[in-house]
């Protein structure tokens, strides 16, 4: 997952160095935000098992919203990856 969030998001595709990762928008998460995003986790996985494609959907909505919150996206804002 590192390596490719590395090539993604750095111009450097073939030589990986540890200053690249430090480049990389990885925020510290707080004990509040780490439950939280358990909670998400844990609550996709129980979806998954139970084969709650609808509820699956619904936690993704709520792991969007908790990412664009912990990188300071507004909620409608359109995203574009560019490589």
């Amino acid at each position: 997952m590192i390596e490719f969030a590395l090539k993604t998001f750095l111009s450097s595709r073939n030589h990986l160095e540890v200053g690249h990762l430090r480049r990389l928008p990885i925020p510290f998460l707080e004990p509040s935000a780490r439950s939280a995003l358990g909670k998400i986790g844990r609550a996709a996985v129980q979806a998954a098992t139970d084969g709650g494609e609808t509820r699956l959907d619904a936690i993704t909505d709520e792991l969007d919203a908790f990412t664009r919150e912990l990188y300071g996206i507004r909620p409608g804002a359109a995203l574009a990856l560019q490589r």
